[in-house]
């Protein structure tokens, strides 16, 4: 009996929606789809300069936020989780959810680039050994990649958890801080160094911080966000600078592109500065508004069954 009440204590329980993070992840959804419609044209440098380019190059401009959103959200929403606490059964559940169809996924995808697109002939077992290669080095299809690193957030999430659970506000500050550098202004530098003719990759000592690297700091800021309200005049400053972001990312882009006679995707990078501060503009607007003031109920039922899709 023991036992199975442990075990019963372990199974989710019913969570309550948020509806600005559902609403955000809907709309991050179709942002990322919107992206992925947009992105050939933008890569035809023979079209630079063309309407059509321009609208493919706003849309990138305008959308690109909505990656660092779902991790934001995700960092949100699990980084204070009980189920943490138990982690294997924190990393069984969210394999059999993501890990799963994942992998058939990517089987498919590998079959269809081996078969169909690369014409290769394929037979057992060597195409065995090419499916465990392309899905070990993420060759399956590149949208998959965005997969890889969520799997690497649920690794490190129950380490985080004990991060952001006795983290001051200062001290989310200071790893915030640390995060910025370490990524965010790395990133500026590199693209720097790129555009005045220096190497593809630049290595900057000094900013080189492993702990705080890479996109686990959106997750950190998602929870930081969620749970710290900033002042309105910050609030306003920060909507300021996401539109200026946007003017900027789009000209830039034209500009750097048209300069090295190449598609530059620097400042749609998910580290740019602009990219950062349109994200944390989008998250704060979101979670300002009185959704409950204008949405029904039925309607925010709706929201969160299309943000589980």
């Amino acid at each position: 009996m023991e036992k199975l009440q442990k075990k019963s204590e372990l199974q989710p329980k019913k969570r309550n929606r948020i509806v600005y993070l559902d609403i955000l992840r809907v709309l991050s959804i179709l942002c990322v789809i919107a992206i992925h419609g947009a992105a050939g044209k933008a890569q035809d440098i023979n079209a630079l300069g063309e309407p059509s380019w321009w609208w493919s190059n706003v849309v990138n401009s305008i959308t690109r936020w909505a990656v660092p959103v779902f991790f934001m959200i995700s960092g949100a929403l699990t980084l204070d989780s009980p189920h943490l606490d138990n982690i294997p059964y924190f990393i069984k559940s969210r394999f059999l959810k993501v890990g799963i169809p994942f992998l058939i996924w990517s089987i498919i995808y590998s079959l269809i680039m081996e078969i169909y697109i690369l014409g290769n002939e394929i037979h057992f077992p060597e195409i065995l050994g090419i499916l465990f290669m392309n899905i070990l080095l993420d060759k399956s299809y590149y949208h998959l990649w965005f997969v890889y690193d969520i799997f690497i957030i649920y690794l490190i999430s129950p380490l985080l958890k004990k991060i952001v659970v006795h983290s001051t506000k200062k001290e989310f500050e200071y790893w915030l801080g640390l995060w910025f550098a370490s990524t965010v202004l790395c990133t500026l530098i590199q693209s720097l160094v790129r555009f005045f003719g220096g190497p593809e990759y630049y290595y900057v000592h000094i900013l080189n911080i492993p702990f705080v690297f890479g996109i686990s700091g959106y997750c950190i800021l998602g929870y930081y966000l969620h749970h710290h309200d900033l002042s309105k005049k910050l609030r306003m400053v920060i909507y300021i600078g996401a539109l200026a972001s946007v003017f900027l990312t789009a000209f830039g882009t034209y500009f750097i592109s048209l300069s090295k006679n190449t598609l530059n995707e620097s400042l749609y990078s998910h580290f740019a500065v602009t990219t950062v501060t349109i994200s944390i503009a989008i998250f704060i607007a979101a979670k300002n508004i009185d959704w409950n003031g204008f949405l029904t109920e039925s309607f925010q039922k709706l929201l969160g069954t299309l943000s589980t899709i």
